[in-house]
């Protein structure tokens, strides 16, 4: 603003001094007056040397009185001095002004630097005191802006981690103390279920006493079709009303068709029926049982739980026992192979019984030839039969008699 106020005046001032030295000029063109103010004029006729002579006599008799005075030097008309006065005021005020702006400019460009040099330097000054340990942490090499702003927030993202937290550390072991009430909240919550489904359990016992009162609970033998020589296996089962004997398909069946085979006899026995206990013959190894083609029950597959049909068929099969006591009667038998060889047949059984929970079932495979095994041979099987009939379904012969 200053700069132009300045340029406006100097413009002004200029003008000025050219219409006075126009004036002067044309001052200078005109004809010039005597002393007494009076111009010259054109003579008239008649009176022309006169004139000249009186002009002449005048300046004589000046020039006598200036040499009697004891000055030689003519004097100069008052009107050109003015001239020359007021020339140079206007060049003078012309070259303050001139120097004055030149003095603001150049006092401004000093200003802008400085306040250019304060910034600089007050912006290095507070990054050394905000970060005086990334600056000794930055190594020589050079790199790239993001790789640099990148490790500068890893950094940061680690300090804000580590940062202390009061708040947290007056409460000692937190996380201790998180990791027991959780373990806590889960046992309650298991035996709070746990007692649900005993109440529960308890319920279907009072229903099915009262559906199977005065009647005798039914016994199941399930016989497998891969057995040799199971067809006769059915004849070697005892004669009684009591015992419902099935045999299912090995090769083409499946679990859920095993289940429903069961619920239909035990129906057809007595509706709403549950059985006392159920016997197993299939093949097997120890600790795995081959139910049917290409599946192998074992410990492993049921808490791996990939064979969702599986843990289905043990939990259906659960639901199939009975709940009238004595409780210790309601067993399921494992015959026909030797599934307590290794200690995985345990683990096995073990697995089972955790199934069909909140149904109270016990696993069996005892040795045939152990007192245990003879009462469980009799308890589903004519004794005399079955021995004959395991002597010799092994044998070449198509045709076995039991009689003998």
């Amino acid at each position: 603003m200053g700069t132009v106020l300045g340029k406006s005046r100097a413009e002004k001032v200029s003008r000025e001094v050219s219409l006075m030295a126009s004036a002067a000029s044309a001052f200078k063109s005109a004809p010039q007056q005597n002393k007494n103010g009076e111009g010259n004029t054109v003579p008239e006729s008649g009176q022309g040397d006169d004139g000249a002579a009186s002009k002449t006599e005048n300046k004589e008799n000046a020039a006598r009185s200036n040499i009697q005075n004891g000055s030689t030097t003519p004097r100069k008309s008052p009107r050109k001095s003015v001239t020359n006065d007021t020339e140079v005021k206007a060049v003078t005020k012309i070259q303050s002004m001139v120097r004055g702006h030149q003095a603001r400019q150049q006092r401004q460009k000093e200003n802008e630097m400085a306040t250019k040099i304060q910034k600089q330097f007050r912006k290095k000054q507070q990054k050394e005191k905000i970060e005086p340990q990334r600056r000794k942490s930055i190594k020589p090499e050079v790199k790239d802006s993001d790789e640099a702003e990148s490790e500068a927030l890893k950094k940061r993202h680690e300090e804000r981690i580590l940062r202390p937290r009061p708040w947290r550390e007056d409460i000692p072991g937190m996380e201790e103390n998180y990791e027991q009430l959780s373990k806590e909240l889960q046992e309650n919550f298991h035996a709070y279920q746990n007692e649900i489904d005993i109440v529960k359990w308890q319920s279907e016992q009072y229903i099915e006493q009262g559906v199977m009162s005065g009647t005798p609970l039914p016994r199941v033998l399930l016989i497998s079709s891969n057995v040799p020589k199971g067809n006769y296996l059915l004849q070697v089962a005892k004669e009684n009303p009591n015992i419902i004997v099935i045999q299912y398909n090995f090769q083409n069946g499946s679990y859920d068709d095993i289940i429903e085979t069961v619920k239909q006899r035990l129906t057809e026995y007595k509706p709403e029926c549950k059985a006392r206990s159920i016997c197993i013959y299939c093949m097997g190894t120890p600790g795995c049982l081959y139910l049917l083609y290409k599946r192998c029950c074992s410990s492993a597959k049921l808490k791996k739980g990939d064979e969702q049909d599986m843990v289905k068929f043990w939990k259906d099969m659960g639901t199939l026992m009975s709940k009238i006591p004595p409780i210790s009667e309601t067993i399921i038998h494992v015959m026909g192979c030797n599934i307590l060889g290794q200690p995985t047949g345990e683990m096995l059984f073990q697995e089972i019984e955790e199934l069909v929970k909140p149904n109270i079932v016990r696993l069996q495979a005892p040795l045939e030839l152990s007192p245990s095994g003879k009462i469980m041979i009799e308890t589903y099987f004519d004794f005399k039969k079955y021995k004959t009939w395991k002597t010799k379904r092994n044998t070449l012969t198509s045709v076995i008699d039991l009689e003998s």
